[in-house]
């Protein structure tokens, strides 16, 4: 697993909103990071089991690691990286396949559609229905992530309606907060779906990747 430089970057540690930490990669070596801890006081423990995303500027672009950290002395930590999730450069969001509840208005009717995202990604998500939508269209939105909590809100356009009739949507207004949740949220698939890969037999994970598999 070949990482971009990544010394003198900086980042943060994504654990959930509010509590992401704020750092700087002031060492690198091969798949292990130091990281300076950028707010001064902060305590912080990490469970030896949680895996956590290292957002970073690199100079191929906004590089997600998948890792551990370990406490390294005052102010700093160890990242060991256990995958790249993505470059942003090649790809804009990670996208990951869910089920979730939506509510559509269209602008052009006021119509309302209950429906489902079939995928969700920083920067928009894939609708099962209506059929009517248009690409072109502007729609607001109300996505519930999970039971009990605020739906996310806000003002989104159809950039274009895939061969089976799915509305894929790209956000045009979304508040700060309601993005942080949403990515953190994403993350949080993410990290489930390796955790799942890790700990499932080998015969299931060698049949995931059989011709016509894993999707």
């Amino acid at each position: 697993m070949a990482l971009p430089p990544l010394a003198g970057a900086f980042g943060r540690l994504l654990r959930g909103p509010g509590q992401d930490i704020a750092v700087e990669v002031i060492w690198q070596a091969g798949t292990k990071l130091t990281l300076s801890v950028l707010a001064r006081g902060v305590q912080f423990s990490f469970p030896a089991v949680e895996e956590l995303v290292l957002e970073c500027s690199s100079s191929r672009g906004m590089t997600r690691l998948a890792g551990q950290a370990t406490p390294e002395g005052e102010g700093r930590l160890e990242f060991a990286v256990h995958d790249v999730i993505e470059v942003e450069q090649r790809r804009r969001f990670v996208r990951v396949r869910v089920s979730r509840p939506v509510r559509v208005s269209r602008a052009v009717d006021g119509a309302v559609s209950h429906t489902f995202a079939l995928d969700l990604s920083g920067g928009g998500l894939l609708l099962a229905g209506p059929d009517r939508l248009k690409a072109g269209e502007h729609v607001s939105f109300n996505l519930r992530l999970e039971a009990g909590t605020e739906p996310i809100e806000g003002y989104a356009r159809v950039v274009r309606v895939a061969g089976s009739g799915n509305p894929a949507l790209t956000f045009d207004s979304i508040k700060p907060a309601d993005r942080e949740r949403l990515i953190h949220f994403i993350f949080d698939c993410e990290r489930r779906a390796r955790a799942l890969l890790r700990t499932a037999p080998a015969s299931e994970t060698d049949d995931a990747h059989e011709p016509g598999g894993g999707e």
